[in-house]
């Protein structure tokens, strides 16, 4: 795993030294999600007559919201690992983003931006969605290289071992299996999905749900808060994916008046 892309030096400014300053591949990866995920945002987007402009401006939004609540639900579910450290809490650097609560900053910023300048908000979920799983899965490489959010130990040909645990234990490498996942729903998503498209809302309803049964699915290997059974021989993280996939299932079931026609491209 390589954690640290590289330093910068120990330097001095206004009377003051700084550093040195590492440059964590977990930061790194996350800014490439963000930039590449609003870019294909901007192309599925301009399909629907919504304007770069309001996917950049969008996206401001969405990125702070999505941190805060995927950290607060991070810190939330593993909260052993925080409670009485105020200053480990802060350390995002490290890692530690949960994918449910960054969903949630995602549709609370989307649904307050819609309404502000009255977008229809099932229109920009279309566009949204092959960004949300391509963003996903390039943070997952920044997991894997930063060793978090690594799987239960195996002894398949499949484990890997991850140096900062200093265990030399073969755990299951959830982080790529969830790469590969969402690559997937991306290709669908952009491709014959879109087939199925019967009114706005129908690929974030697909999304919702190829999302909630791959992450159910890879909730089998994963460690963590999330991975406690709850009820029913079912973990906290499958509950929610239920929820998750339920949702897709409705807002796909959902009909509603038919809305403007999207301009022609020029």
């Amino acid at each position: 795993m390589h954690p640290i892309l590289t330093e910068i030096p120990r330097f001095i400014l206004f009377g003051h030294a700084f550093g040195p300053l590492p440059i964590f591949m977990y930061g790194v990866m996350l800014s490439f999600a963000f930039l590449f995920s609003i870019a294909l945002t901007s192309w599925e987007a301009r399909k629907v007559g919504i304007t770069v402009d309001e996917v950049l401006d969008l996206a401001i939004y969405v990125i702070i919201l999505a941190i805060v609540m995927s950290r607060v639900g991070y810190i939330l579910t593993n909260w052993s690992d925080y409670h009485g450290d105020p200053a480990a809490m802060m350390k995002i650097y490290e890692g530690g983003l949960s994918f449910h609560g960054g969903v949630v900053g995602g549709v609370l910023a989307g649904l307050w931006f819609c309404k502000r300048r009255n977008i229809i908000v099932w229109r920009l979920g279309d566009a949204v969605a092959p960004a949300l799983a391509l963003g996903l899965a390039i943070g997952r490489i920044g997991c894997f290289l930063n060793a978090c959010c690594y799987g239960r130990p195996t002894h398949s040909h499949v484990g890997v071992v991850f140096p900062a645990l200093h265990d030399g234990i073969p755990r299951h490498p959830t982080q790529l299996y969830d790469l590969a996942f969402n690559l997937t729903i991306m290709a669908l998503l952009i491709g014959p999905l879109k087939r199925f498209k019967r009114k706005d809302g129908d690929l974030m309803a697909f999304w919702l749900i190829l999302s909630g049964i791959t992450r159910f699915i890879m909730e089998q290997y994963r460690r963590g808060e999330t991975a406690i059974v709850w009820y029913w021989g079912f973990t906290m993280g499958q509950w929610l994916c239920m929820a998750m996939i339920l949702g897709g299932i409705l807002l796909y079931s959902l009909k509603w008046k038919k809305q403007a026609e999207v301009p022609d491209e020029a």
